[in-house]
């Protein structure tokens, strides 16, 4: 029997207590050897007492709290009681976190522990503060934090987020009001302590917003929720609120705000161009089954749309091909832009409600989005009835007056032929010849406006017969009224040139221009090369003299109309349609014509013919 439980009384008393405590008792002697030990504490170190007598407390210590139990053991035995948490190494070799309470020399030379389990408390204590930690981290990320004001003192606690907000360095315990003053805007302190005597005097939910001033001068804007508890009088007991940073939110709301609004500027704005603009405007959404909306122009040439909206058979009533054909299904301008093609300059015929034809050039283009997916389209009309009337009345014009020309131009060329003929003064001669020549160079005039009138309207016609160019080419040189001319210009024709489907009597026109042009700006006297080449395909004609060149500033509007140019430092008589008309009637059989120049050597007019 150990020596402290001296006397059978106390030594049954107290063995009875100490079997049946429900705390675990460790009795250990002055070097730290275990002396007895309660089935509570076997049970929590899953010892048995037989086990456990003869052990030291060093050698059921795990060995990383060796270092610091000396020092602990020896400030227990000078203190003479101890408080506190230990850990101890169990029979299996896990460990497990008691609370201890010990006492030293309850007998002298005997120490005397209580032990109880706090794993448990440990474990819910590390996941509360997992909890904790988990529901700081989300208020940080959230820019949220909660608070709580008691009733009783008057103060509240904040979590950390809370003071992030404010700009504060968290720290524990109570706040005073006056923190929460400091950093409230002065314009809306009045408003929360409105809003918060309102939730405690009539139970009026509390939430608003309010601006933060931050100790680095940076304004914030926050919004506050509070609930408000009462105890069974009805007395109010606590406030929970939480606080939220919605700073960056109202920020990103007010530049929404703004895009919309200049989206919605932008939207009248181009409202108000497609409304005035001259040009019908028809836009067109969704593909299999679009819907359509159009300016004030398109509303004067098809009338307001039907509603609901317009389908594809509508505009099959209004639209007609030029000649006043029905359109085809699946030729409309809209259908072929939903199904991805771009038209440009289409001319077609509007009926408009009142029963009048109008010309239009029609463009029309998909809608596509980022991925490419065609979403609608948009049609443009423009009316193009007034130009093709005024292209009608010149047209008119010029051939009446090239009709009206042509009759006293020819009496007059019969006439001066006639006194020619007539006449033998030398003098009177060369007088009617000038008179002649004249009248020639005024029918040449006439012929030229009929036919810039033909290619400017589409409608020169071809005569294409089956035509021997070296053939042709020879009777162009041969019928040259002048001789020094003639003997000027040196054919070089390629063997074996096929027949090609020409209008003979333009391409004859084409060449003599040329040469003409050749012998009016060539070098006086110098030979002039007229060449006929067959390439795969197509053959080339060129004339080709030597002279001062075309400088190249002029070269890209030669073939314009109305152009002149000159010999010497004298304009060339007549309305400068030559090369124009002739770049046209080329162009009419399916070739090109062009220039090469080199100012001060030699200038080259070439032109194919398809074979």
């Amino acid at each position: 029997m150990p020596a402290w439980m001296d006397g059978p009384a106390a030594h049954d008393a107290f063995r009875r207590f100490f079997d049946a405590s429900f705390d675990g008792i460790l009795v250990a002697s002055d070097d730290g050897r275990y002396l007895d030990a309660n089935p509570a504490a076997c049970t929590l170190l899953g010892r048995s007492r037989e086990d456990l007598l003869g052990l030291t407390i060093q050698q059921i210590t795990p060995s990383q709290a060796l270092g610091s139990f000396e020092e602990r053991w020896s400030q227990f035995l000078a203190d003479g009681i101890q408080i506190g948490d230990f850990t101890f190494v169990r029979g299996d070799g896990s460990t497990i976190d008691v609370e201890y309470r010990a006492r030293a020399n309850v007998l002298p030379g005997c120490h005397v522990a209580w032990i109880h389990d706090v794993t448990t408390r440990k474990r819910y204590a590390e996941e509360l503060r997992r909890s904790r930690e988990s529901l700081s981290r989300a208020q940080r990320v959230a820019h949220v934090g909660h608070w709580e004001w008691d009733a009783k003192t008057g103060a509240s606690c904040w979590s950390e987020e809370v003071y992030r907000i404010f700009g504060l360095s968290p720290r524990t315990g109570p706040e005073p009001p006056q923190t929460l003053s400091a950093v409230v805007h002065p314009d809306d302190r009045m408003m929360i302590l409105h809003g918060f005597r309102a939730l405690l005097e009539r139970g009026v939910p509390f939430a608003c917003e309010h601006r933060v001033i931050r100790p680095s001068g940076e304004l914030r804007i926050v919004r506050v929720e509070a609930e408000l508890t009462r105890d069974e009088a009805g007395r109010p007991i606590d406030v929970l609120g939480v606080v939220q940073d919605v700073t960056e939110l109202r920020r990103v709301e007010h530049e929404r705000e703004a895009l919309l609004r200049a989206l919605a500027d932008e939207r009248r704005w181009l409202r108000a161009v497609i409304d005035c603009s001259p040009v019908g405007i028809q836009l067109w959404e969704g593909e299999s089954a679009p819907r359509a909306t159009q300016n004030r122009m398109a509303d004067q040439l098809f009338g307001h749309l039907p509603n609901p909206g317009p389908s594809l058979d509508f505009l099959r009533l209004r639209i007609f091909r030029p000649d006043g054909s029905p359109m085809d299904p699946g030729d409309l301008s809209v259908e072929r832009a939903l199904a991805g093609e771009v038209i440009i300059g289409r001319e077609l015929v509007v009926k408009r409600p009142d029963g009048a034809h109008i010309h239009t050039l029609v463009n029309a283009s998909p809608v596509r989005d980022d991925d490419g997916e065609i979403h609608g389209a948009v049609v443009l009309f423009l009316d193009v009835t007034a130009m093709k009337e005024l292209v009608r009345l010149r047209e008119e014009w010029t051939t009446i007056v090239a009709h009206d020309l042509r009759q006293p131009v020819t009496t007059i060329l019969a006439t001066a032929s006639h006194l020619v003929r007539a006449l033998g003064e030398p003098s009177v001669r060369r007088k009617v010849d000038r008179i002649r020549a004249s009248a020639e160079r005024l029918v040449r005039m006439t012929d030229d406006l009929s036919d810039l009138s033909r290619l400017d309207t589409h409608k020169l016609e071809l005569v294409r017969a089956s035509t021997n160019l070296p053939v042709l080419l020879r009777q162009i040189v041969e019928d040259m009224p002048d001789e020094d001319a003639r003997a000027r210009v040196w054919l070089s024709v390629d063997r074996d040139v096929p027949l090609v489907l020409v209008d003979a009597a333009r391409i004859q026109q084409v060449v003599e221009n040329l040469l003409s042009n050749a012998l009016k700006y060539g070098k006086p006297g110098t030979p002039i090369a007229l060449r006929l080449r067959l390439r795969p395909r197509e053959v080339l004609i060129s004339v080709c003299n030597e002279g001062p060149g075309i400088a190249p500033e002029i070269v890209p509007r030669l073939f314009t109309r109305f152009q002149r140019g000159t010999s010497g430092a004298s304009p060339i008589k007549g309305l400068g349609l030559g090369l124009y008309i002739c770049r046209g009637l080329v162009e009419a059989h399916g070739g090109a014509l062009w220039v090469e120049s080199e100012p001060g050597k030699t200038t080259t007019f070439s032109f194919t013919l398809p074979v």
